[in-house]
C-alpha cells in the first residue's frame, strides 16, 4: 500500500468534509477503504478546524518543532516504554501524534494489549526454570525416560462455558460476551496420560478438590489402570506440578517407597508441562461453547473428546518437552507460549 503523508490524509479528510456528512461517518468511508490510517477523534477536529475557516493542509508552526521529524528518537522513545501512548511521545518529542502514528506504522510497530502470563516470574525463578530444563535436557542424552513418562493436571469444567470467542463485525459494532461466572458450577477433572494414550481420568463432585489423601487415591487408580492397558509399561516416571496436594508429605513418602520417579518441576511454570500447553488447550476448544445440565452430561462429552485423539496427539504432546526444554534455556526462564 503507498504510504500517505499527513497532508494526504487531511486532504482526504477534507473530501469527506466537503461531501457534507458528520465526522463519524466520513471516518467510516476512510476506514472502509484504506483502514485505520486516521483516528475518529483526529477527523473531527479537522471537521471542526473546516467549519471554522482553515484552507491548509500543512501543519502550523510551533515554536522549537524541528524541520524534520527524527524517526530514531521516536523508535527509542517507543524502546524505552513500550507502554508510551502516541501523544505522550508527540509532546516530549514536539511533533504531530498524525507523525508518530504513522512513521510506528511504518517501522511494524503495533499497539495492542501486553500478554498475559501466570505469574509475575522473580529472576530466582528464571533460573530454577533453566536449570531444571538443563537437568531433564542432559538425561535425555543418556535415558529416553519420555516413553515411561506418566503427566496429570487437574482442570475446573464448567457446566456453563462462557470461554472468549473471536467474531467477525463491521467496524464500530460491538459484540459482546459475558465473562466466565468463576463462582458458578464447576467440577474438578484430574486426568493421568502418557504417550500411549490416557490411562485415566477422575471427575469429582461439584465444587470439590483434591487433598493429598483424593491425589493419592487418584494415583493409586491410575497405577492399577496402567498396569491393565501397558502391563510392560517399566518403571514409571513422573510429571506432575508444585501445588500442595502434589507435594504434600504422604505423597512423596509413597513415591520413594514405591519407588516411583518424580522429576523436579519448576514452580509456575503451566509452558512445561504436556497437561496444560497441549491437552488442556485441545480440551478447551472442545468444551467451548457447551452447556451441561450435571456430570454425566460432561463425563459423555469427556469420553468422546478422549476417545477422538488419536496417537500421534498424545505422543506429540510428550515428546514436544524436549523443545519447550529448549525453548526455556533460549528465553533465559522467561515464559515463551502465553
Amino acid at each position: 500500500m503507498i504510504t500517505l503523508s499527513d497532508e494526504n490524509i487531511r486532504a482526504i479528510i477534507y473530501f469527506q468534509f466537503m461531501a457534507k456528512v458528520t465526522a463519524a461517518e466520513g471516518h467510516r468511508r476512510i476506514v472502509d477503504v484504506l483502514g485505520e490510517i486516521v483516528s475518529e477523534n483526529t477527523v473531527r477536529n479537522w471537521f471542526k478546524a473546516f467549519r471554522e475557516g482553515r484552507t491548509s493542509l500543512r501543519d502550523e508552526i510551533r515554536s522549537g518543532r524541528p524541520s524534520e521529524i527524527d524517526h530514531s528518537a521516536i523508535i527509542e522513545a517507543v524502546e524505552e516504554n513500550c507502554h508510551s501512548s502516541a501523544r505522550e511521545i508527540s509532546n516530549d518529542l514536539n511533533v504531530s501524534k498524525t507523525s508518530v502514528s504513522r512513521i510506528l506504522n511504518q517501522e511494524k510497530f503495533v499497539n495492542s494489549f501486553d500478554q498475559l502470563v501466570p505469574h509475575d516470574l522473580t529472576p530466582a525463578q528464571m533460573t530454577k526454570r533453566v536449570e531444571a530444563s538443563r537437568k531433564l535436557l542432559h538425561r535425555l542424552t543418556y535415558d529416553d525416560f519420555l516413553k515411561n513418562l506418566v503427566t496429570t493436571d487437574e482442570k475446573w469444567i464448567y457446566l456453563k462455558d462462557c470461554s472468549r470467542k473471536r467474531s467477525w463485525r463491521r467496524v464500530g459494532e460491538t459484540v459482546t460476551q459475558p465473562l466466565q461466572n468463576r463462582f458458578g458450577k464447576k467440577a474438578m477433572l484430574t486426568v493421568f496420560w502418557c504417550q500411549r494414550g490416557l490411562i485415566h481420568y477422575e471427575l469429582l463432585d461439584y465444587g470439590k478438590t483434591i487433598n493429598a489423601h483424593s491425589y493419592l487415591v487418584s494415583f493409586k487408580a491410575m497405577v492399577d489402570a496402567l498396569k491393565q492397558k501397558y502391563p510392560k509399561f517399566g518403571r514409571i516416571t513422573y510429571l506432575h506440578d508444585n501445588a500442595r496436594p502434589h507435594i504434600a508429605k504422604d505423597v512423596k513418602k509413597f513415591f520413594e517407597e514405591h519407588n516411583i520417579d518424580a522429576l523436579k518441576h519448576p514452580p509456575y511454570s503451566p509452558d512445561l508441562s504436556p497437561s496444560d500447553y497441549h491437552l488442556f488447550r485441545s480440551l478447551q476448544h472442545h468444551l467451548s461453547g457447551k452447556n451441561f445440565i450435571n456430570n454425566q452430561e460432561v463425563k459423555c462429552s469427556l469420553d468422546q473428546y478422549f476417545a477422538s485423539r488419536d496417537s500421534n496427539f498424545w505422543k506429540r504432546g510428550i515428546q514436544s518437552l524436549k523443545d519447550r526444554w529448549e525453548r526455556c534455556i533460549e528465553a533465559e526462564g522467561k515464559y515463551f507460549d502465553f
